[in-house]
């Protein structure tokens, strides 16, 4: 009887030993698992800003603004080098212009500015937020500020590019158009001079850009009552335009005809 006793006894054990390590291993299966769907559900700050990127070329604003921004708020968590924000800061500044969140965006490019200067306020990195940052200004009609954003993008973009690249020209049409739309077009002989110089060089001397680099120079030495240049100027772009763009050439004879008629008084 004791030896059936016992018996009982040590198969109970074994019963109750294996049922613990049954549940030691369904409790391990359900945290892995558990573990695996979290991991799976909180998705990388670089896959929500590829995400995000992915929906801007598709033209889903809404959608690319919530991938972008989540990114971004995961990576700030992470105390990722602001370096590498710059950009996406960029791409949320620009899907907020989409979107017609006029203050988004200017928050957006004031952000990008801020985590590209951790590099240096001379970094290249600064030139196209710079450069969104005078487009926003301009829109908002803050030409004084549109201005002062492009002339620090030319700044930087002359310190790292040849003087006649082609690159220098978006900072130079963005700091002339502020100018002008400040009533200081007056301002702007040498940027226009400097414009000229490089679409001549990169676009060939019969190019339509130049014939309006040209055009805006005779516009300028009119305004000043330098005469003869703004013949000269106004000869040379119709020139141009009579092989280019016809239909400009009869308000390009008219600039011509004025200022000749001008010279005539003039010398009357």
């Amino acid at each position: 009887m004791k030896a059936i006793t016992r018996d009982f006894m040590m198969c109970c054990r074994r019963n109750q030993r294996r049922k613990f390590e049954l549940s030691c291993l369904l409790l391990c299966t359900v945290t892995v698992a558990v573990s695996c769907t979290q991991s799976q559900a909180i998705p990388n700050w670089k896959d929500l800003v590829r995400s995000g990127r992915i929906e801007m070329q598709k033209g889903a604003y809404s959608e690319a603004k919530r991938f972008l921004s989540q990114g971004l708020k995961e990576a700030t968590d992470k105390r990722v080098d602001g370096i590498l924000l710059a950009p996406i800061y960029l791409d949320l500044s620009e899907v907020n212009q989409e979107l017609s969140d006029a203050e988004g965006a200017r928050a957006a490019v004031d952000a990008a500015i801020a985590s590209a200067k951790t590099g240096g306020d001379n970094s290249e990195q600064l030139i196209p937020l710079y450069k969104q940052s005078a487009r926003l200004f301009y829109r908002k009609k803050d030409f004084s500020n549109s201005q002062i954003a492009a002339q620090e993008a030319l700044r930087l973009e002359r310190e790292c590019c040849d003087p006649k690249s082609e690159k220098l020209l978006d900072g130079l049409n963005l700091c002339i158009s502020a100018a002008c739309a400040q009533d200081r077009c007056a301002d702007t002989g040498p940027l226009l001079l400097e414009q000229l110089e490089i679409r001549r060089e990169h676009f060939g001397p019969n190019h339509p850009h130049v014939a309006v680099s040209l055009c805006l120079l005779g516009e300028l030495a009119e305004k000043k009552g330098r005469w003869k240049e703004a013949e000269r100027r106004y000869e040379e772009a119709l020139a141009i335009r009579r092989k280019t763009e016809p239909a400009l050439v009869t308000q390009t004879e008219k600039n011509l005809t004025r200022v000749r008629a001008h010279l005539e008084r003039k010398s009357g």
